[in-house]
């Protein structure tokens, strides 16, 4: 017998759409596999903060291979959300890392810091029990 638990939740087009992340794309790259994207959630809302304070520390201290290394893992565990406002921020502030341009750097962490917060959120939401 199936358990129902393990499969996504029907849902609407309006739901998809006051998410910031795309459901459906999300789970046709994962192929439909609901119990990895459970898994791929309890790991992002784990250690992206973490991350993201780890950019923070970096960004302080204008330490460029930290940046480089803690902005490049985000980036890795964004994607497993398809393309995203996280992966973007994280992309860039991995390439001002590589180029040690510290110009917006600052903004670019406190609009990160509020993407990751949104997106682990949406992502709790979605976890099942």
């Amino acid at each position: 017998m199936i358990n129902e638990s393990r499969n996504p939740p029907r849902f609407s087009e309006s739901l998809d759409q006051q998410l910031h992340l795309n459901l459906k794309q999300i789970l046709n790259r994962l192929g439909g596999d609901w119990e990895l994207f459970q898994e791929l959630i309890q790991i992002f809302t784990e250690d992206a903060p973490e991350i993201v304070n780890e950019i923070k520390r970096a960004t302080e201290s204008k330490n460029a291979t930290q940046l480089e290394i803690a902005s490049h893992g985000l980036k890795g565990l964004a994607s497993n959300f398809s393309k995203n406002e996280v992966e973007t921020l994280a992309a860039r502030l991995e390439q001002s890392a590589k180029t040690n341009q510290w110009d917006g750097v600052r903004e670019s962490v406190d609009k990160l810091d509020s993407a990751v917060d949104l997106v682990v959120d949406e992502l709790r939401s979605l976890r099942e029990p």
